[in-house]
């Protein structure tokens, strides 16, 4: 069973940059990402998500510079969330359900919100380790046990808040 624990962030003023600049990478690798598979899909091609991710990356260094300053996951995952929103958007047309085609996120209103792979944090007492950042604050320690396989950075009006996932996760007991 997987489990996700969200605890709240204490951030320091550049810390909060550090994930605002980290989410603003992440929304535009997934406009850039859209807007390329929209264009090969309609020139007839087969975009993947891998494809896309390399042909991003031969670019990147000189285009987009400063996409460099933050961890890599805000722009590797997105072409992977990219790719189950397709895939849920075909299925949903196989089955006849009228699901919507994944859009382009604005910077007014989507979420800002950045991934980091089971490898690319560490999770201390009342802290997590960012990668390019160092370690943050957390409001309260995970409250269970278990592998785990990822974590996403959100704001929620002026909070920011880690959700750490965990696979088999099991109920930390306090003994009193």
């Amino acid at each position: 069973m997987i489990r996700a624990h969200k605890i709240r962030l204490h951030p320091t003023e550049e810390q909060k940059d550090y994930f605002v600049r980290a989410a603003g990478v992440a929304r535009f690798t997934w406009n850039w990402a859209l807007a390329e598979w929209n264009r090969q899909y309609q020139a007839g091609g087969n975009p993947t998500a891998l494809k896309l991710k390399k042909q991003f990356n031969q670019i990147r260094r000189q285009a987009y510079p400063w996409t460099w300053e933050v961890t890599k996951n805000a722009s590797d995952q997105p072409f992977l969330d990219l790719a189950k929103a397709f895939t849920a958007y075909f299925e949903g047309l196989k089955q006849g359900n009228k699901t919507g085609r994944p859009t382009f996120k604005s910077k007014k209103k989507s979420k800002l919100s950045f991934y980091l792979a089971n490898d690319q944090f560490e999770l201390g007492d009342h802290r997590i380790w960012v990668p390019k950042l160092g370690w943050v604050n957390m409001a309260e320690t995970l409250r269970f046990v278990g592998k785990v396989t990822g974590a996403r950075i959100t704001k929620t009006a002026d909070w920011w808040f880690v959700s750490v996932r965990r696979f088999g996760a099991q109920w930390i007991t306090s003994e009193r």
